[in-house]
């Protein structure tokens, strides 16, 4: 699976809500970024060399030998590990190295960062991942599984 494998309608979306289905039968609910920022640094040489400085992006620096200097870069979006990621969790992916089979869904593409943690955490609570033990979420946004059930 890749980019282009994605309806058109989609590719410009921030992200996804996706569903991890274990072949023991226990479920992941979470989030993942499609894209993420990368800024690259323009250094000295290749800056003399660029024919219009305005086009690019800069900021003065905070540290080191050149504090207080512009730092010229440039801003990528690079695609993200999103197909071979399994989430956050330690037990599913423990669960997945050990060998457990696994089918993951895509739920529903979102726009921007805010959708996608209030869709997160709306799919997590109103299904009940935190309370029920065919789940392996643990928490959801600021709510976590032994505030809600218990000290475990």
């Amino acid at each position: 699976m890749s980019l282009e494998d994605i309806p058109k309608e989609f590719r410009d979306s921030y992200g996804f809500i996706y569903n991890i289905t274990t072949a023991e039968g226990k479920e992941y609910l979470g989030k993942k970024n499609l894209f993420y920022k990368n800024n690259r640094i323009i250094g000295k040489r290749e800056l003399e060399k660029h024919p219009d400085k305005r086009t690019l992006r800069r900021r003065k620096s905070k540290a080191g030998k050149k504090k207080g200097e512009w730092i010229y870069y440039e801003e990528r979006n690079k695609e993200s590990d999103w197909i071979e990621y399994t989430g956050s969790n330690s037990t599913l992916n423990k669960d997945i190295k050990r060998g457990v089979g696994y089918t993951k869904y895509i739920l529903k593409f979102v726009k921007d960062k805010g959708m996608m943690n209030y869709e997160e955490t709306k799919a997590i609570l109103c299904t009940n991942a935190l309370e029920e033990e065919k789940f392996y979420n643990d928490h959801a946004g600021n709510f976590y599984k032994k505030n809600i059930i218990g000290r475990t």
